[in-house]
C-alpha cells in the first residue's frame, strides 16, 4: 500500500467488514441519501445511503464512505480513498466502475474476442509484444465503442462487433465483360447507423478506385 501511496495516482478500494466492524455498528440515521444513476437507459436513480469520516487506516489517513443500498440484499460496504477531494457521489461512482475493468479483463480472455491465451510465445520479449497488442486491440474496442456512443448508438462491444461483422462488401466479375462491381449486403437500422457514423462508405469507394 505505500507503493502506491507514492504513486501521483488516486484509489477506491473496500474494507473487508469483519476487519472494520465499528463502521457496521453506524446508524442508518448518520447517514445521507447520495443519488446515483445506476447506469440504466432511464436514469433511473439508486436510493444510496452513505456515511463519510476519515480514519486513520493501512498507514495513512483515509477518507472512509459507509454505503448502505435499499433496493439490494448486500449490506453495507465499506470504501476508502487517498483522495479526500472527491464527493462521495464520485467515489461510489469510481467504486462501480471496476465492474467495467473486471469485464475487460473477460474479453482479453475470451478466445472468439481478444484472446490473450493461449500464447504461442516463449521468450519474454515476444510475449511482451503479444501482451502488448491484446491491450492496444481492447483500447481500439473500447474507443470505438465510444465513439458510437457519441453519435447516440448505444450498443455492447459484443453486439456492436456481432453487427459490423454481418456488413459485407461483395465484388461481382462479368466474365463476358470487362466490369466489376462493388455491392454492399443489405443492413439493418443499427448497422445503418454504425456505417454512417464510421464513414465506411470511404472503403467501398476505395475498393471501387482500385478495380478500374
Amino acid at each position: 500500500m505505500k507503493l502506491l501511496d507514492d504513486t501521483p495516482y488516486h484509489f477506491v478500494g473496500s474494507f473487508k467488514p469483519y476487519d472494520y466492524k465499528h463502521f457496521l455498528e453506524i446508524p442508518l440515521e448518520n447517514s445521507q441519501l447520495v443519488p446515483m444513476e445506476n447506469g440504466e437507459d432511464d436514469k433511473k436513480k439508486d436510493d444510496i445511503y452513505a456515511y463519510r469520516t476519515r480514519e486513520e487506516a493501512l498507514g495513512a489517513e483515509r477518507t472512509i464512505v459507509v454505503t448502505y443500498e435499499q433496493l439490494k440484499s448486500f449490506g453495507k460496504t465499506i470504501l476508502f480513498t487517498d483522495n479526500h477531494k472527491w464527493s462521495t457521489a464520485q467515489i461510489i461512482q469510481i467504486y462501480r466502475g471496476k465492474a467495467r475493468v473486471e469485464d475487460d479483463f473477460k474479453r482479453m480472455k475470451s478466445p472468439i474476442m481478444i484472446s490473450l491465451k493461449p500464447v504461442y510465445h516463449w521468450t519474454d520479449q515476444k510475449i511482451r509484444v503479444h501482451a502488448f497488442c491484446c491491450v492496444l486491440a481492447l483500447m481500439l474496442l473500447l474507443l470505438l465503442k465510444r465513439k458510437l456512443q457519441r453519435a447516440g448508438i448505444k450498443l455492447s462491444i459484443e453486439r456492436m462487433l456481432e453487427e459490423l461483422s454481418d456488413v459485407q462488401l461483395s465484388v461481382i466479375k462479368f466474365y463476358d465483360v470487362d466490369k466489376r462491381l462493388c455491392l454492399l449486403n443489405d443492413m439493418n437500422e443499427e448497422q445503418k447507423a454504425m456505417f454512417g457514423v464510421l464513414n465506411l462508405m470511404r472503403y467501398k469507394k476505395l475498393v471501387s478506385t482500385m478495380l478500374h
